[in-house]
């Protein structure tokens, strides 16, 4: 078994056969881990974002910004190949989660809301095992029923965020601004 880390623009980029939490950078293309105001690459054990240059004929990318943030893990400062160098994953810029492999961006939800008119809703996403765990937690429209509104609330918010909820909670308010995304998981 292989953990992975790749983008849909340049395919894999580090991967870890050890079961460890951090991740082997491949040998090419060019991977920085760099500082997001002045985009200088960070020292060891500091996080930044995974920049990487691709010099193919075909696709080339000069400085892309993949939106991951990692912490850099050199073994030799200025001295080790990238091949030897690693990340850890530590997180992601914006607003947008992964879950379950798939970015859902709180305008997704509040799509989904809309067309159910639902005024009021945020996603929670948890990891009580190795599993990514999301719930919708909502506010009910004057009139609507859990029951009713629960199956096409599933096939909305499918259709639209393309990963599964896996329960819904009724709740009388909402302490967060709607279609906000609460990640709660912890990487350690």
């Amino acid at each position: 078994v292989v953990n992975a880390y790749a983008t849909a623009e340049l395919g894999v980029l580090a991967y870890d056969i050890e079961g460890a939490p951090t991740l082997r950078l491949v040998e090419h293309p060019i991977i920085q881990v760099v500082d997001r105001d002045t985009g200088q690459e960070v020292g060891p054990g500091d996080v930044g974002e995974i920049v990487v240059t691709n010099l193919s004929a075909t696709y080339p990318l000069i400085r892309f910004g993949t939106g991951d943030l990692a912490m850099n893990l050199d073994p030799a400062p200025g001295k080790s190949s990238q091949g030897e160098r690693s990340i850890r994953l530590v997180g992601r810029i914006g607003e947008a989660v992964k879950v379950r492999g798939m970015f859902v961006h709180p305008n997704q939800i509040r799509v989904v809301a809309a067309q159910l008119g639902v005024d009021a809703c945020m996603a929670i996403v948890r990891r009580p095992e190795t599993r990514d765990e999301l719930t919708l937690r909502i506010v009910l429209p004057p009139g609507a029923s859990q029951s009713e509104l629960e199956p096409a609330l599933a096939t909305a918010f499918r259709a639209i965020c393309r990963v599964g909820l896996d329960r819904l909670e009724v709740v009388a308010a909402l302490d967060a601004q709607p279609g906000t995304i609460v990640d709660e998981r912890t990487w350690e």
